[in-house]
């Protein structure tokens, strides 16, 4: 009897996608300090595709409504890339999971602008991190937000 596949074959990302899993890398990485040269050659990219992501997430980094997500002095704990089960045990990521005096901020990017299609998919996405969090947390406020290439912000109730 022959075995089982295991795990699965994925096929490769397009031009978009790559841009938007380069973006999250570079996010990652510039809200950990780490300022390390070369490390997006090791994920297979350019120099080229690297330059195309650095205003994006410039513009993410320095948006003044965005600072008390990414400006250590106005939170108090945040993490990146983070792991949880969801509601249905299906293996969850967030973006950045941030504390603040107020509560939780789930903050999921997307490499679009706020104007996509896709728009009700990524808010119900949002939520259901909300509810993977507010498992864990029941005593405090979770709030979600999707941060788009332009700085803008939809917040997700």
């Amino acid at each position: 009897m022959p075995l089982p596949a295991v795990g699965e074959r994925r096929r490769t990302p397009d031009a978009a996608e790559r841009f938007s899993i380069l973006l999250h890398a570079l996010l990652e990485r510039r809200t950990q300090g780490d300022a390390s040269e070369g490390w997006w050659a090791a994920l297979g990219f350019s120099d080229a595709d690297y330059r195309r992501v650095v205003p994006v997430a410039e513009r993410i980094l320095s948006a003044p409504a965005l600072q008390r997500f990414f400006d250590p002095a106005q939170y108090l704990r945040a993490c990146n890339e983070v792991d949880l089960a969801g509601p249905d045990g299906k293996l969850l990521r967030i973006d950045r999971l941030v504390e603040l005096d107020a509560g939780y901020w789930v903050l999921d990017y997307k490499s679009s602008g706020s104007g996509t299609e896709r728009i009700d998919d990524y808010r119900t996405q949002v939520r259901t991190y909300c509810q993977a969090v507010s498992a864990i947390f029941p005593q405090r406020p979770v709030r979600g937000a999707l941060i788009f290439a332009d700085a803008s912000v939809v917040d997700v109730a």
